[in-house]
């Protein structure tokens, strides 16, 4: 299943079913047991709340991404006003370069997990230091 997903970097969307985007959503997930094999879910929250799957990725790499994002009609691109995402660049580098406009938001976990890491790290220093 993963190769016929490679192939396939930017899905078939029916654009003319939207009036706007809103907010998208780059969310990733392992395709396969294992680290490097993942694939990223865009989703669009819809004005009544309701998630929309706009398309899956084959991989979590900028250029998937920024292929994606390109094929979004500029009508649409306008309406975007928040893409979240965690903090791989491929997919914040992605945003950046076609959705400038748009406010990148990181998802609180995976921010959360920056801050534990660096108390984590000055703890374990400070320890050796006391030692």
């Amino acid at each position: 299943m993963l190769g016929v997903l490679e192939r396939r970097i930017a899905p078939a969307v029916d654009w003319s079913r939207f009036s706007q985007l809103g907010t998208l959503g780059l969310e990733e997930i392992a395709s396969q047991k294992g680290q490097g094999h993942y694939l990223v879910i865009v989703t669009a929250r819809q004005a009544d709340g309701g998630l929309r799957i706009l398309g899956v990725l084959p991989n979590r790499e900028k250029d998937a991404a920024v292929e994606f994002l390109r094929s979004i009609p500029e009508r649409l691109k306008g309406t975007i006003h928040t893409v979240y995402c965690d903090m791989y660049e491929g997919k914040t580098a992605a945003v950046a370069e076609v959705l400038p406009d748009a406010r990148l938001v990181i998802d609180r976990f995976h921010e959360a997990r920056v801050y534990r890491d660096g108390v984590h790290q000055l703890r374990k220093q400070e320890l050796r230091r006391l030692k």
